[in-house]
């Protein structure tokens, strides 16, 4: 039986917070491995309400912890598994909450790889699909930021850890240039005028560091979290869109090569992955915006790939479908046989020969 959608949301929840206990598990905040056990048994307590819905076990709304175990154990042919270790972490979360004892961070860590080897498990056994393919990507509701996040998962996946962190970092690259956040943008050209090199040279060092300083105020105020932005930053590339949205990544300058791993990596994404949802909660539109005047309505006529810009080989957005409508500019832009459309809030391109232009 396939999972209903509401369903596989709460599933996708489930997993963010387990995957979002694990993070805070190698925190150095007071009671990070306590905060982190409550986490993850809230993780693992969606997941069961989430099963029992799914396999129709009689529960109540109020239904508790063991009982929930119960219920999926007599509603479903195969036995219960990790019923020892769910419990141990259910008891280890009351014990933190109702008693402030939290746990010692073995014990915290050994909790965590129980409830981790408990989602695989469960997602095979009563959603018939394996733990990976369900992706914490579509809770962003932006395409081409999903798309990375995507890059970024199949690459953890496939121990390709370099390749993991860039797509993370291009991730948040692309939904911070998406929200067109307003700030007053930085010049000093005024003091390029100066006639010798020696004081261009300061210019654009003082330039260069205020930018990042910028930067690292913009994100205090959108909520990020500072100290593992930074940390980010240590491991992952440096990301410039160009004008056409293109992404140029320039990698990370130090004294001595940061080794990235899978911890590295999995940081990296969940730390995308939080802070984009951050910058959804604390996003304000500009109060200034230049908005590009909609004109001409097209229908799909040939399925065929939205790009960011036309190249020899371009970035795909995603595949159109036929008849789909799609808006261009009051004045059409074309370029190399394509034409700029609006997709996602976004100026995309595609073929001009896939469409039809409607006549009102």
């Amino acid at each position: 039986m396939t999972l209903s959608r509401p369903l596989l949301d709460r599933a996708i929840l489930a997993k963010y917070l387990l995957l979002r206990g694990e993070s805070e598990l190698s925190g150095a905040a007071p009671f990070a491995t306590g905060i982190a056990v409550s986490t993850i048994q809230d993780a693992v307590e969606i997941l069961l309400r989430v099963i029992a819905e799914h396999i129709g076990a009689p529960i109540k709304e109020r239904s508790a912890f063991e009982q929930l175990i119960d219920a999926i154990a007599e509603g479903h042919t195969r036995p219960m598994t990790h019923r020892a270790p769910l419990n141990q972490l259910n008891k280890a979360r009351v014990n933190f909450k109702h008693f402030g004892l939290s746990p010692t961070r073995e014990d915290g860590t050994k909790l965590a790889a129980d409830a981790a080897s408990f989602f695989r498990t469960a997602f095979v056994v009563y959603f018939a699909v394996p733990f990976d393919s369900v992706t914490l990507h579509s809770l962003v509701g932006h395409r081409r930021t999903q798309n990375w996040l995507k890059k970024a998962e199949d690459a953890l996946e496939a121990r390709n850890y370099e390749d993991s962190i860039t797509a993370s970092a291009g991730a948040l690259a692309i939904f911070r240039r998406s929200l067109a956040r307003d700030h007053t943008g930085l010049n000093l050209d005024e003091f390029r005028s100066l006639s010798t090199p020696e004081h261009k040279r300061i210019v654009e060092k003082v330039e260069k560091e205020l930018r990042h300083l910028q930067e690292q105020i913009d994100l205090v105020f959108e909520g990020v979290n500072l100290p593992d932005y930074r940390k980010f930053r240590r491991y992952a590339p440096h990301v410039r869109l160009s004008d056409a949205r293109t992404l140029w990544f320039y990698p990370v300058v130090t004294n001595e090569r940061s080794t990235i791993g899978r911890d590295e990596a999995a940081f990296g994404y969940r730390f995308v992955i939080d802070t984009i949802m951050a910058l959804k909660e604390t996003h304000v539109p500009p109060r200034f915006q230049l908005a590009r005047e909609l004109g001409s309505e097209f229908e799909v006529i040939g399925e065929d790939d939205l790009i960011v810009w036309p190249t020899e080989d371009p970035e795909v957005i995603r595949r159109t479908t036929r008849g789909e409508r799609l808006r261009a500019e009051k004045r059409i832009e074309r370029q190399a046989g394509f034409v700029s459309v609006l997709d996602d809030g976004e100026w995309v391109w595609i073929r001009e020969d896939s469409l039809r232009e409607v006549v009102v």
